[in-house]
């Protein structure tokens, strides 16, 4: 009898027996599907100091320390992946290190134009409302510090994972407090276009 169980137990471990993921899940990943790729339904735009705080649109900040962040609101699930059952009693050594779910579309295009008139550089770095100002403004990656032309970083764009967010902020110290009231217009590979045209950013 013990020569019996001392069998089964080895078939078991060796996975000559196959073990049911309903039994035991054993999967470094779990047992349960788990989200592949995404179709974005809403991107959202908010005010962001360099801490990554809520800023108050009201009051004045440094030109670096003043960000409007993109980031993905609400998406569909369009593609799940399920794990193979573990026919096995031991795990593997691995960590389970699954990606974050993959968006369908990418971003196409982004503008930004003033609503409002003011001055930037100099006196006579005159905006007018309606002026598209997309090339006074960089981008970059909500963890990275380098910003770089907004049709650059677009063009070169990798992409989109659930969880990404994209920064962006004036190139150059204003010349004395500015005021802007800025509308952004997002433009995805699928032909949805987010308007956000009341933002504000007062920067020094």
């Amino acid at each position: 009898m013990k020569r019996h169980l001392t069998t089964f137990f080895i078939c078991l471990l060796t996975g000559i027996i196959p073990v049911s993921c309903d039994l035991f899940c054993l999967n470094d990943c779990g047992c349960g599907s788990t989200v592949r790729d995404i179709s974005i339904t809403d991107l959202d735009l908010k005010t962001i100091g360099s801490a990554g705080t809520n800023l108050d649109t009201s009051a004045t900040y440094s030109y670096d320390q003043i960000f409007k962040l993109i980031y993905i609101a609400n998406w569909q699930v369009v593609k799940t992946d399920t794990p193979p059952p573990a026919l096995h009693v031991i795990s593997t050594a691995y960590a389970c290190s699954p990606r974050d779910p993959k968006a369908i579309q990418k971003i196409q295009s982004l503008k930004i134009k003033a609503r409002n008139a003011f001055a930037l550089n100099t006196a006579n770095d005159e905006i007018k409302a309606g002026d598209d100002i997309t090339n006074r403004f960089g981008m970059s990656y909500y963890t990275s510090s380098t910003f770089i032309d907004i049709n650059f970083f677009i063009q070169d764009m990798r992409d989109i994972y659930a969880y990404d967010m994209y920064s962006l902020r004036l190139k150059e110290r204003p010349f004395q407090q500015v005021s802007m009231k800025l509308e952004f217009i997002i433009e995805m590979t699928d032909g949805m276009i987010y308007t956000f045209d009341e933002e504000i950013m007062k920067a020094q």
